[in-house]
């Protein structure tokens, strides 16, 4: 592809290396960037083309910020919750905790693995206890819970 060497100079300036691990999506990402720009004018130039270089350095480090707030998501949502601490302590089967584990990891959404954190934890528990303990309103609370539920429907199909 012309690209490529457009790709190569907006990954190094933004210090992005060929032995870094995410190489090879960041430059999957400018493909795509360069993809959807061609659709809206197939006229563009990959020599000396400032504009493309700006839009495919904007969408690196957009790219790379969001990676780094799902990591400190992760990072908090496991600091919240290890399962492996508490399977004695819950008078929960060992075998369905572990696989209750593996649906905690596979979720998408934060808000969705703080929810199934707090049904496993207090499985009694009323809304109005549970939106006190995540800090939600009771409306987002009941969103999110549906959301929950569809997410555990579809993957069930």
């Amino acid at each position: 592809m012309e690209f490529e060497r457009l790709i190569g100079g907006v990954l190094k300036a933004r210090h992005i290396y060929p032995h870094s691990v995410d190489y090879e999506d960041y430059r999957q990402i400018c493909r795509l960037r360069i993809f959807e720009e061609l659709k809206k004018d197939p006229q563009l130039a990959s020599e000396n083309n400032s504009y493309l270089f700006r839009i495919l350095c904007n969408v690196i480090c957009d790219y790379g910020r969001k990676q780094q707030r799902i990591d400190r998501l992760n990072v908090k949502l496991q600091s919240f919750w290890n399962p492996s601490e508490q399977i004695n302590t819950m008078g929960i089967d060992r075998e369905l905790m572990i696989t209750l584990w593996q649906l905690w990891k596979e979720l998408p959404l934060g808000h969705q693995k703080n929810i199934l954190h707090d049904w496993l934890i207090y499985p009694d528990a009323k809304i109005t206890e549970r939106c006190q303990r995540l800090k939600i309103s009771a409306s987002t609370f009941t969103r999110h819970q549906r959301d929950l539920f569809q997410w555990l429907q579809w993957t069930q199909k």
